[in-house]
């Protein structure tokens, strides 16, 4: 794989990546910093991916 893509988690999808990996880290660090403080398991997930994934908490009430 090139190293500017990456394959989805979940769909194994293979994408192009439209961030740094140091701005991705950022940004998760910033929305999910639950997750960062109890060391939850991490993966990389495609926008689509992504947008169910939180859809789906929101409508299970899991917090992320």
């Amino acid at each position: 794989m090139a190293e500017d893509t990456y394959a989805c988690a979940h769909c194994a999808g293979v994408y192009t990546k439209g961030w740094s990996d140091q701005e991705a880290r950022a940004e998760y660090e910033a929305t999910m910093p639950q997750a960062v403080e109890r060391g939850d398991d991490e993966a990389t997930v495609c926008e689509d991916c992504y947008q169910a994934i939180l859809e789906w908490a929101a409508r299970t009430g899991l917090q992320l």
